[in-house]
């Protein structure tokens, strides 16, 4: 299984997967590396079950330990280095440290580099959390080459009609509608929406983000009603998966600022309501909140 992660509004696609058990390459190559002792192979599962769980000092443990095992063992344990270094990457993004994560990364890719002859789809991983920084951070030039590079890489291993494809081709889209590419975004979002519902469950949180990039194209350029269905769609899913979500926060706003021009009190309803329900949450994201009553007050009756 993989690590979907979702520290902030915007990097809900980074993910890194430690034993992605349902991942077989074209070709028969195998995700992970061969060799790997039991030990090494339950503390990683371990880290991982820990990461899911938010328990970042755990899972930080855990990978650690298993690092450490990969290097005393020496050629045996080299094939996995690369992606011990990246789980540690991605317990370094769950805290809001980006610099340490890139540099997580990038060390990750270096080894990857010295230690086999051409990419795994592990290692396009390593470019896709690379990328999904940099986008944050607003380098999107430097995202779309890292996301391309990774698509790339998942199209020669895995195929084009595969879901791990899509994480990546989604992300690229975000990067594209960024610039204000829209006709690119657009073409990129239907692609990895279509691909999603041949190939993930209908309730699947990749699907929701995809909905939302989808419809925020459409709003920008004047569809309005394919951009309140779409939204429509990410919010029941997000519904269903985690009420009290800032995912869910963030898409009923983008349905409230579709739905203003007709109907305002609808609009301010659906936005208290969504500042209701996020506020009940175990751990209210402060960001999502300011934005709510931001909203709220600029739209006061």
């Amino acid at each position: 299984m993989s690590t979907q992660m979702y520290p902030s509004d915007e990097s809900p696609t980074l993910y890194y997967s430690p034993a992605h058990r349902n991942c077989r390459p074209a070709r028969g190559e195998s995700c992970e590396p061969a060799g790997d002792s039991a030990e090494v192979t339950a503390l990683e599962r371990l880290g991982h079950a820990a990461l899911c769980g938010g328990r970042l000092d755990e899972a930080e443990t855990h990978f650690r330990v298993a690092l450490k095992r990969r290097q005393e063992a020496g050629s045996r344990g080299q094939a996995g280095l690369p992606q011990a270094f990246g789980r540690l990457g991605v317990v370094a993004v769950a805290r809001g440290d980006k610099e340490e994560a890139r540099t997580l990364f990038e060390l990750g890719l270096d080894l990857a580099r010295a230690v086999r002859s051409q990419w795994t789809v592990e290692d396009a991983m390593l470019l896709h959390n690379l990328a999904c920084i940099a986008r944050t951070e607003g380098r999107l030039e430097e995202a779309e080459s890292l996301y391309r590079g990774a698509l790339e890489i998942k199209h020669h291993t895995l195929g084009a009609d595969h879901p791990l494809t899509a994480t990546t081709l989604a992300g690229l889209g975000w990067a594209v509608l960024g610039r204000g590419a829209h006709a690119e975004a657009l073409g990129l979002f239907q692609q990895t929406r279509q691909l999603l519902e041949r190939t993930a469950e209908e309730g699947s949180p990749g699907l929701a983000h995809v909905l939302l990039g989808l419809g925020l194209v459409c709003l920008r350029t004047g569809q309005v009603e394919a951009a309140e269905a779409s939204f429509r769609r990410a919010a029941a899913i997000w519904r269903n998966l985690r009420p009290d979500s800032p995912q869910l926060a963030r898409v009923r706003l983008c349905l409230a600022r579709t739905v203003y021009v007709r109907d305002r009190d609808y609009a301010r309803l659906i936005v208290t309501a969504a500042l209701r329900d996020h506020q009940l949450a175990e751990r209210p994201d402060p960001r999502v909140v300011q934005r709510l009553l931001a909203w709220l007050d600029q739209h006061s009756a």
